[in-house]
């Protein structure tokens, strides 16, 4: 698999990319976790989808993503 972090200077963030990233969004989107803005890049989740998505990849939940 192929997996690029890029910072994106407009919107002052890290993002996956990649086959990786593709995969990764995709698994989430199908297990109903998060949705996509609409006229937007970005992606909600849900406070249950995030809680799930943490516990699934066993990842720390951190207060400034959940706020």
């Amino acid at each position: 698999m192929y997996l690029k972090l890029i910072f994106y200077c407009s919107e002052r963030r890290n993002h996956l990319a990649g086959s990786l990233g593709q995969w990764l969004l995709l698994d989430v989107f199908n297990r109903g976790w998060a949705h996509r803005i609409a006229d937007s890049r970005a992606v909600a989740f849900t406070p249950a989808g995030l809680k799930a998505f943490a516990a699934h990849y066993r990842l720390p939940l951190l207060s400034s993503v959940t706020n």
